[in-house]
């Protein structure tokens, strides 16, 4: 199913919106997942030394998880 439910949007933008504090600029938090946001997940996996994937963006436990770290992750 290509279409994102309102709740999935929600989560990606807090998704977002969390990638942009932590210095990992995903563009304006919209709850899409474009171009940018692709490049800031990849900037903070890479970071991180972990993989992560672009389904993460949907994932509650992703956001429970990055909303824990403090301080700037992307340079």
């Amino acid at each position: 199913s290509g279409r994102t439910s309102d709740d999935e949007r929600k989560t990606i933008r807090s998704v977002q919106l969390e990638l942009n504090r932590l210095g990992c600029n995903t563009g304006t938090p919209d709850g899409v997942i474009g171009r940018n946001s692709r490049e800031a997940l990849r900037q903070f996996a890479g970071a991180r030394g972990i993989r992560f994937q672009v389904a993460d963006f949907r994932s509650q436990l992703f956001l429970r998880r990055i909303e824990k770290i403090t301080g700037i992750v992307c340079q």
